[in-house]
């Protein structure tokens, strides 16, 4: 969760048996000193989008923490 690294993205794609959309990040890219902040940013083929978590109703990221 360090800030002075720029942000990574990461594709994600549909899952037919769910429904549901998933993606991956890369056990390589997480460091144990430490924890993994993300969010995701869905736009669509209209440009239009959104974010989760939603910046106006919390804080705009997921921070999970690592073992160490």
């Amino acid at each position: 969760m360090t800030q002075t690294e720029d942000y990574q993205t990461a594709e994600m794609s549909l899952d037919g048996s769910s429904g549901r959309y998933k993606g991956h990040i890369p056990g390589s890219f997480i460091d144990k000193k430490w924890d993994l902040m993300y969010f995701v940013e869905t736009i669509g083929n209209s440009g239009s989008g959104r974010m989760y978590p939603d910046l106006e109703t919390e804080q705009p990221y997921v921070i999970v923490s690592v073992e160490r």
